[in-house]
């Protein structure tokens, strides 16, 4: 029986990392024999509920070091930890207890990380010198592995782990004799009132059918619900015929089921895009964030950066057109797209588990 203990954003109820820890979890119980598996964590009874594993809170230091003493192996893992850009304390947080792993003598792993950016001389002094003595990294981006082999540290490439995840039911969460088109945003400063308004427009204007359904889909309720519940305020004030319904308080599992059998997507947050790629939904993005059009760009999916979204609504329409028309096209590469995803993403696992499994 292998103890097991897990360091990473979570508990933050952040629907990427929470679809990273989803994915985890269950490759870890399907593959190994009654792991005993601790989660560091912000939210432990929520962790421990949502779950089924033990979980300590991220500053309960003396909770830390005894899980570190007794387990196997630790993992950190996935998403952006080491990385000084949003602050200098979570670098030095998550770079700490890599080294309070290897201080206590444990098998540790880095997996399907994005690594950096590090600004600061130090910080990569420090980054080389705990991470050349880990036992495995995998990284999720080329950008990574190339500013790894800069500091002189090796690691294999590998994809986001929620490539892994699937469609845990057949129930069906959305309307079944409708066309269903999803809409995902999420709070950011590029994401304006004005903005809304057009998605809202273009939206009633391409999709006013009673044999379509809008759902807007909050996936992260503290950043995205108040702009949803303002976009279904806007719609229903127009002469609309095609239904729209709002869904919140998602877990992981019906999140997937939503976005994965989804008619179209217009998504914002990169592991909703990332999810509908997964089950070839044809998909719009909304790029906010680099890794966003990096995503759209490598699986040739139509997307649109929000600022050219702040000049002109023109283009929002092409791309949309492009999407309704070329829909199998999209598709078709996307499959082809996810399949190679995936099959990284298995072979990541796969390396996971033989390096927690070797003495």
């Amino acid at each position: 029986m292998k103890k097991i203990l897990i360091s990473g954003y979570y508990g933050f109820d952040n629907f990427g990392d929470d679809a990273i820890l989803h994915a985890m979890v269950y490759e870890l119980k399907k593959h190994l024999t009654n792991p005993r598996i601790t989660v560091i964590s912000n939210n432990p009874a929520k962790i421990k509920r949502i779950y089924d594993v033990d979980s300590i809170h991220r500053f309960n230091s003396k909770e830390i070091i005894k899980k570190m003493k007794s387990c196997n192996v630790f993992i950190s893992g996935g998403g952006s930890l080491l990385q000084d850009v949003t602050s200098c304390r979570s670098f030095i947080y998550y770079l700490s207890l890599i080294f309070l792993a290897k201080y206590f003598g444990k098998k540790t792993i880095i997996f399907a990380q994005g690594i950096g950016p590090i600004s600061t001389i130090i910080a990569r002094f420090l980054t080389k010198l705990v991470l050349s003595k880990v036992d495995l990294i995998t990284v999720r981006d080329k950008e990574s592995q190339t500013f790894l082999k800069k500091l002189g540290v090796n690691s294999i490439l590998a994809t986001d782990p929620a490539w892994s995840l699937e469609i845990s039911t057949e129930e069906k969460l959305l309307k079944v004799d409708k066309i269903n088109i999803g809409v995902q945003l999420r709070e950011w400063k590029t994401l304006t009132n004005k903005n809304i308004n057009v998605i809202a427009n273009i939206l009633s204007e391409k999709f006013n059918d009673e044999k379509n359904c809008i759902n807007l889909i909050s996936l992260q309720d503290t950043h995205d619900l108040e702009i949803m519940q303002r976009l279904k305020n806007i719609l229903l004030k127009k002469d609309l015929h095609s239904e729209v319904r709002i869904y919140s308080g998602l877990s992981i599992d019906q999140s997937i089921n939503i976005l994965g059998n989804l008619d179209y997507l217009i998504g914002m947050r990169f592991h909703a895009c990332l999810i509908s790629a997964n089950f070839n939904v044809p998909t719009l993005a909304l790029s906010y964030d680099p890794k966003v059009t990096s995503l759209a760009l490598e699986s040739k999916m139509p997307f649109i950066n929000m600022n050219a979204l702040n000049k002109s609504k023109d283009n929002f329409v092409l791309k949309l057109d492009e999407l309704i028309s070329n829909k199998e096209k999209i598709r078709y590469d996307l499959k082809e797209f996810s399949e190679k995803k995936s099959q990284i993403c298995r072979d990541n696992f796969v390396l996971l588990l033989n390096t927690i499994i070797q003495e």
